[in-house]
């Protein structure tokens, strides 16, 4: 890309050329950047993070646009013990999301079981927390249920889809396991991933869903994970006052009507557990320490106008 001589901004953009190279390996992308070859990456592999980081202040790790993708579990409502909702919430309460942000996403997020980020005027701050890490209590919801000896369930992932995915399976696994849940992963290409997941053949299955930084609305909306069973979902969840309570949220403007509304649909979502919220899935970038100005809309679209090399 070259600059346009009659860009309304004058001055701008700093560059005189930006060239933009697709490199399809992760590992390759981070070399590129060590090596010079590029200045600025997308995406590299969390574990690259690690080394960019203790390369002595060479490079800037920036965690990218908030939300733009979030992690989940997806539960199907209508598979043997998962038809009770405290066994779903004892799914809940066995994700270890602290270990997962720690390890696999290398801190760029925080665990959190609600389904709007915390710049969102949909994030109630008194909620989080209301499902977290306790073992113990998984232990006594799966009692209740009557399924305190468990039970056998596929965890259905793809870390082709996402290297996450297959971190994400592998943390619920072990924990499931420590309440007396077997599970067992299925770790598929993301071919067979996705078509199982459009089916909606799943038990339990670890996903991302988008658009949780745009307006709330749009999430519930936008986002299959929060789609109830005729819409077509993996959760095959349904629910008349879910359907009513989101057109609610898409009959007014008034901020206050829509933020009640908004409020019931997460209290909701935390008591059906039928998609169980883990973290932000971030969308890095890295760059070395002589690009400056650097930055990017809600998709995560780098501003190019402001850009400048201090080198």
């Amino acid at each position: 890309m070259i600059p346009f001589k009659d860009y309304w901004d004058k001055g701008k953009p700093y560059l005189d050329r930006i060239i933009i190279r697709q490199v399809p390996d992760a590992v390759s992308l981070t070399i590129n950047l060590e090596s010079g070859a590029v200045d600025c990456i997308f995406q590299p592999n969390f574990m690259d993070i690690v080394r960019l980081r203790a390369a002595g202040g060479k490079y800037v790790i920036d965690p990218g646009a908030p939300s733009t993708q979030v992690h989940d579990i997806g539960i199907n409502v209508k598979f043997g013990p998962l038809r009770d909702k405290r066994v779903r919430q004892a799914i809940a309460w066995s994700m270890d999301r602290a270990r997962f942000c720690k390890t696999t996403l290398q801190g760029l997020a925080e665990p959190t079981c609600l389904i709007w980020p915390r710049h969102s005027w949909a994030y109630f701050k008194d909620l989080e927390g209301k499902i977290g890490y306790d073992l113990e209590k998984a232990k006594a919801l799966l009692k209740e249920a009557g399924q305190d000896k468990g039970f056998d369930v596929e965890i259905l992932t793809s870390s082709r889809e996402s290297p996450n995915f297959g971190a994400a399976a592998g943390i619920l696994q072990a924990d499931l396991k420590k309440i007396g849940v077997n599970a067992r992963v299925s770790d598929l290409d993301a071919a067979l991933y996705n078509a199982r997941t459009r089916k909606g053949d799943v038990e339990i299955v670890i996903h991302e869903y988008g658009r949780a930084n745009r307006d709330p609305g749009t999430t519930l909306t936008g986002a299959k994970a929060w789609y109830v069973e005729k819409e077509g979902t993996w959760t095959h969840f349904e629910s008349e006052e879910w359907e009513r309570l989101r057109a609610e949220m898409q009959s007014t403007m008034d901020r206050e009507k829509r933020k009640a509304a908004a409020r019931k649909i997460q209290e909701m979502a935390l008591d059906e557990c039928f998609t169980i919220v883990v973290s932000d899935s971030p969308k890095p970038w890295a760059y070395a320490s002589h690009v400056k100005g650097f930055r990017y809309d809600l998709n995560n679209a780098p501003f190019s106008g402001e850009v400048w090399l201090d080198k």
